[in-house]
């Protein structure tokens, strides 16, 4: 060993000697429930060594007894001694076994615990020395080795079991190693002084020994603590993510059924609004008189179905949310769909200036799927291309299959999308507002339809956007889709 390494263990000693009060109290003393919980865990294995001990020590003493004795050592006083080891065995049983009181907090339990298993350590040590003391004869040679041997090899064994708990291992090794100096020093007085140094050194080691190993104990019970800690952190997170995740789709799910039932309260005298607003507006039962009350029908009739048209999204989307949106699957040409919702929004897109074309393939295009939900799909993407596009602008809608999956693209050549909006499009309620001039009436739900209904039918939904350039939205369903009729 190199002299700073040397000179850095003795200074490293010296501080931890120095600091043994103050460890002490620590250990009698715990500060924090965390400290209370390492102090607990120490204490279990001094408790058990202990109680190991109590058994084990009588046994020894008897065997060590019957040595000294066929060497000519008296009976007495060590009988005595062993049979006070006997009742302190005894007694310790009785003070570790017997049942603990209750305490206000585990912190006040750590040092009524502390005390009582430091106390029953340090009794148990001294009468043991005191046992193995009662044996040694200083004219005999033999003997004057054999005991400091024992002194020796409990000074070794004791501490490392006692080690944990730093009251319990210092009063213990203070015993023993003045009971282990004291025969050293008792036969330095008959001119052997050569064992003092050795046992000297012996001791340095075994106090060394002690005190890595309640370092190691208490560094590592800490961790422990720090991982129950952090499990226990995680379990109590990931139950209140899961109440939370459950109170959120419990509130989305009431929220749904509000709009569903209010949907459907509206949407009852908005039909007869409708209804009787084309009524009139007709003049079925006669003119009205003023040539204004027509116009004003035809505004009433047109609010009205526009209204209702959104009612009906919100109705839509709130059955998906909820879960009662039911798929009635066909099968069906989807180019026969594609030409009827052209047809319905091509008055619209003429009068918006625009040209609204097809580019289907001359073969049929079979898929089994709802019917109306695919025509709804393709409504609103026609209606959002036309809402859109400037005047003189072109919207196509195109359509192919590939490998069992049918895809249908409406593109146009319009304002196009923000590469930084594209991400929120297909969520409810979302609306990309890039030209304030431009006509955005509307929920904001229309995409979000589309995604719901692909999704239903295990499809998928991609938009593909250049601002000033223009948007393609193409949907992806399987021809076969695999969806149960509604019963």
């Amino acid at each position: 060993m190199s002299m700073p390494s040397a000179v850095l263990g003795f200074k490293s000693f010296m501080e931890a000697a120095r600091g043994l009060p103050r460890a002490i109290a620590r250990s009698l003393n715990p500060a924090t429930p965390t400290d209370a919980a390492i102090l607990e865990s120490q204490l279990d294995i001094v408790h058990t060594s202990i109680r190991w001990l109590d058994f084990a020590l009588p046994v020894t003493a008897a065997a060590v007894m019957l040595t000294v004795y066929n060497n000519g050592i008296a009976a007495m006083p060590m009988g005595a001694f062993f049979v006070v080891l006997v009742l302190t065995c005894l007694l310790n049983e009785y003070l570790l076994g017997r049942k603990t009181p209750v305490f206000e907090g585990e912190i006040q339990h750590a040092k009524w615990r502390a005390r009582t298993v430091s106390i029953s350590a340090v009794m148990l040590v001294t009468v043991w020395c005191m046992t193995v003391l009662s044996m040694y004869h200083p004219e005999i040679i033999a003997n004057r080795i054999f005991i400091v041997l024992v002194l020796a090899c409990t000074v070794g064994s004791l501490s490392s079991m006692f080690a944990t708990h730093t009251a319990s291992a210092a009063g213990t090794m203070l015993v023993m190693i003045a009971s282990l100096f004291a025969i050293l020093i008792r036969n330095g007085f008959s001119g052997r002084f050569s064992l003092i140094p050795i046992g000297a050194v012996y001791v340095l080691f075994v106090i060394n020994q002690v005190r890595g190993l309640h370092e190691r104990f208490a560094q590592g019970r800490r961790l422990e603590l720090d991982h129950e800690k952090l499990i226990t952190s995680l379990r109590e997170a990931n139950e209140e993510s899961r109440a939370a995740q459950e109170q959120a789709i419990s509130a989305s799910k009431a929220k749904s059924e509000f709009l569903a039932n209010m949907s459907h309260e509206l949407r009852t005298p908005l039909n007869a609004i409708i209804g009787f607003s084309e009524v009139m507006r007709e003049q079925m039962f006669g003119p009205l008189g003023d040539a204004r009350y027509r116009d004003y029908t035809r505004l009433i009739h047109s609010a009205g179905a526009h209204l209702l048209g959104l009612i009906n999204d919100v109705l839509d989307m709130s059955k998906i949310e909820a879960g009662k949106w039911e798929l009635n699957p066909e099968s069906f040409d989807v180019k026969l769909v594609i030409g009827e919702c052209a047809d319905l929004m091509r008055e619209r897109a003429e009068a918006a200036g625009i040209d609204l074309a097809t580019e289907l393939p001359d073969h049929a295009l079979p898929v089994f799927a709802d019917r109306r939900a695919v025509n709804q799909i393709l409504l609103n993407l026609l209606s959002n291309a036309v809402k859109f596009t400037l005047p003189g602008g072109r919207v196509c809608v195109k359509a192919s299959t590939r490998d069992g999956v049918v895809s249908l693209a409406v593109a146009d050549n319009g304002m196009g999308i923000p590469e930084r909006d594209l991400p929120r499009l297909g969520q409810p309620f979302v609306q990309v507002r890039n030209q304030p001039g431009g006509n955005h009436a509307g929920t904001g739900l229309g995409l979000a339809l589309v995604r719901a209904f692909t999704e239903q039918h295990h499809g998928a939904m991609r938009i593909e956007s250049l601002q000033g350039v223009g948007t393609t939205v193409t949907i992806d369903i399987p021809e076969h889709a695999d969806i149960a009729a509604a019963a």
